[in-house]
């Protein structure tokens, strides 16, 4: 009962909490159920909490906690409770004329203690190193999250996108069905050619063929987001971004190499991806001193306490208590030690070169989506008047073929000219969305409207959670 006493508060000092998923919410869509409506926020919520590559990160950090605390134990004193028992066939030793029996069954039992005195600072430099892995992993985390909105929110607009394309087709082809009705009744009272009839006729099948091709592209881009958030999309999709109203100084612009720089310079300081790599630098930096350590002394403290001993020698038996000090100190290991050292020496160069490589690419990356985004912008006021125009031009054609002035190819046309002009509008709106939320997210930034507690949060099942 003793040791059950000794050893409990020491077993419930490892004990980790379960599965992270067990307390995450039964229905992740739960208020998008309540509001009728599937927003980004939303779809970011779920696929933060659920998405296997989040988990994954998770997973990697609470590996990275539980580490420290493998390293912290290496400095730690270790108890041992040992219980040899011993047994050899019966000895019977003469010595002039007498006789000595010695016992053939022996049985001890002790504690014994080992304490790391000094390591050439070693087991220091691992537990820095455990404490900068520990960040690394919880930048990997936020990493995690930044690339999985992009993909969420590329599956969402997508879909919006079709759905806006659904709209436009739908609208075209009401008016061509209303026209081909108008144009079958001409050509039944002689006013209308056969050939006007079937070129009509012709359009009105296409796009309701179109139609039902992006339904059924509406219906894979849903499955996709269906795919990141992993549960299922059975609600309306509703856009919650917060766009501004000049996301970006247009080409020329006042100010346009000022906001460039800028942004590239958050980017430096907050994308997760960098301040992970800079981590591992710094995680490189101990790896070397802890290699360095191997060419210092160490010394250690072995201590054994003798609860119980049986069928030994009266000196043993009266013995309660021994201690060993261990001095070592390396002569000569071959060249191993400096090996190690160069090997990590060069681990460091490579952590440092691809910090370096990383830093310049996020600056690559952030003048990428701001130049996308400023074309984007300019095509979409472009098009915006494109469709003003083309639907002034559908419906002017369409009075003066009443009229007799304008042909029937010129209507249908001119109709083509503005369902195509809608298309590429609904396209464009939805791309200036998406190049927004890549450009903040370029940045290392939270889109507006996302709950910073969705961005970042420590890992469900790390052990500093367990532990409060």
């Amino acid at each position: 009962m003793r040791l059950r006493a000794l050893l409990f508060p020491l077993l419930s000092c490892v004990a980790v909490s379960s599965s992270w998923s067990s307390e995450l919410p039964m229905d992740p869509l739960a208020e998008a159920r309540a509001n009728g409506a599937l927003t980004l926020t939303d779809s970011f919520r779920a696929a933060a909490q659920l998405n296997e590559r989040v988990a994954l990160a998770q997973e990697s950090l609470t590996q990275a906690e539980l580490l420290k605390r493998n390293a912290i134990s290496r400095v730690l004193p270790q108890l041992t409770l040992v219980n040899g028992y011993y047994r050899q066939n019966p000895v019977t030793v003469s010595n002039a004329g007498s006789a000595v029996t010695v016992s053939d069954a022996r049985n001890e039992l002790r504690v014994d203690l080992t304490q790391p005195i000094f390591h050439g600072l070693r087991d220091q430099s691992y537990i820095r190193y455990a404490k900068s892995n520990i960040q690394a992993n919880r930048y990997q985390l936020d990493e995690s999250r930044r690339l999985i909105y992009s993909d969420v929110a590329e599956a969402f607009y997508t879909a919006l996108e079709h759905e806006g394309q659904i709209r436009a087709f739908e609208e075209a082809v009401a008016a061509e069905r209303e026209r081909y009705k108008e144009i079958e009744a001409w050509y039944e009272a002689g006013l209308a050619r056969k050939t006007e009839v079937l070129l009509v006729k012709s359009t009105l099948d296409q796009d309701e063929a179109n139609l039902a091709r992006i339904r059924n592209l509406l219906s894979g881009s849903r499955q996709l987001l269906t795919f990141w958030i992993t549960v299922p999309v059975d609600l309306p999709l509703q856009d919650d971004l917060v766009l501004p109203e000049n996301p970006v100084p247009p080409v020329g612009g006042e100010g346009e190499v000022e906001v460039l720089k800028a942004m590239q310079m958050e980017a430096r300081a907050s994308r997760s991806d960098l301040r992970q790599q800079v981590q591992e630098v710094q995680s490189a930096q101990y790896q070397v001193s802890f290699a360095r350590g191997e060419y210092l002394p160490t010394l250690d403290l072995d201590a054994s306490a003798y609860l119980d001993r049986t069928n030994y020698s009266t000196y043993a038996q009266q013995t309660d208590w021994s201690a060993l000090l261990l001095f070592t100190f390396p002569l000569y290991d071959g060249g191993r030690i400096r090996s190690n050292v160069m090997t990590a020496q060069s681990l460091l160069r490579q952590a440092e070169l691809a910090r370096d490589e990383l830093a310049r690419q996020v600056e690559l990356e952030v003048k990428n989506a701001f130049l996308t985004l400023q074309s984007d912008l300019a095509t979409l006021a472009t098009l915006e008047a494109s469709v003003q125009a083309a639907d002034e031009n559908c419906r002017l054609l369409l009075e003066e073929y009443r009229q007799g002035l304008a042909s029937n190819l010129e209507v249908v046309t001119g109709q083509n000219q503005l369902l195509t002009a809608r298309i590429n509008l609904a396209h464009q709106k939805n791309q200036v969305r998406v190049d927004w939320v890549a450009l903040k997210l370029t940045q290392g930034l939270v889109p507006e409207g996302t709950p910073p507690d969705l961005w970042i949060s420590p890992a469900p099942n790390s052990p500093e959670k367990s532990k409060s």
